[in-house]
């Protein structure tokens, strides 16, 4: 099986990154072949010193102008085009010898989405339904519920990505460049018209939720223009309850320089820093 993963990283060094540290260290205990690209997205650059564990060949870019998350990830399924799975990490996920497992497992699927948890054990994602899934839910089933996670730890199969490319689709939309590039891939996958897919959640991966907490300013303005994108490239009740919230709340906060942006993205459809 051929096998490839992607670890985009932000204002770190490699060895500080835990999904590296994590990953390097799970695979040094498996057999086979695996090709990991690190995407080091700014703002210095960063040199290769790492371990590598036999079979496992790096690819490492400085990509130092922070560029949007959905071109890196087309990029590299584009690159990878021929293989049997595709794994995307952020930096700062903690995996466990079960996730690395699953990464190679004979069992089919065509997205694995680990369950998301905190320090706390608490699980954030997958979302089914908008509801919190269970620990004991191992299967989740798209034909009729609408299935959601975050883009870090997801594990895609060729099919899914074969899927897309008849479609004439990217995998991750790239109107979207940091905020709502993972949801852009479960908004196309839940629509009616998607054939059904085996999707599993039999990991669990620990993950900074620190979007939970408390948000900064610059997070705020970004969420707002990803809600701008969603309700242009996904009509629905969701996404325009959404939209007219943030037209509220910018309101609200007097913030006429924000919401000219968010109007003006709006009516774009795309992020200012998209590529396309």
């Amino acid at each position: 099986m051929k096998i490839c993963i992607l670890i985009v990283i932000y204002g770190k060094k490699i060895e500080e990154s835990t999904s590296i540290t994590t990953l390097i260290d799970g695979l040094s205990n498996l057999s086979g072949n695996y090709y990991l690209r690190l995407v080091n997205n700014g703002p210095k650059p960063l040199e290769l010193k790492l371990n590598i564990p036999q079979g496992v060949k790096i690819e490492l870019i400085n990509s130092i102008q922070n560029r949007p998350l959905s071109s890196i990830y087309n990029e590299f399924i584009e690159y990878y085009k021929d293989f049997d799975r595709y794994v995307i990490l952020d930096d700062d996920t903690q995996l466990n010898a079960n996730y690395i497992s699953r990464i190679n497992t004979e069992d089919y699927f065509d997205l694995e989405l680990p369950k998301i948890i905190n320090s706390d054990k608490e699980i954030f994602y997958p979302l089914k339904n908008w509801k919190v899934v269970s620990s004991e839910e191992n299967i989740l089933i798209n034909s009729k519920e609408n299935i959601f996670s975050i883009g870090s730890g997801i594990i895609l199969s060729n099919n899914l990505v074969n899927i897309f490319l008849s479609k004439g689709k990217k995998v991750f939309n790239e109107s979207f460049v940091f905020y709502g590039v993972d949801f852009s891939l479960f908004f196309e996958i839940n629509k009616k018209n998607f054939p059904m897919l085996i999707i599993t959640s039999y990991t669990q991966i620990l993950h900074d939720m620190s979007l939970h907490g408390e948000v900064s300013k610059e997070k705020k303005y970004e969420l707002y223009l990803n809600y701008a994108i969603q309700v242009r490239q996904y009509p629905m009740v969701l996404t325009i309850k959404t939209f007219l919230h943030s037209i509220f709340c910018l309101l609200q906060e007097k913030d006429s320089r924000s919401l000219y942006s968010f109007l003006k993205v709006f009516w774009v459809g795309k992020h200012p820093k998209s590529e396309i």
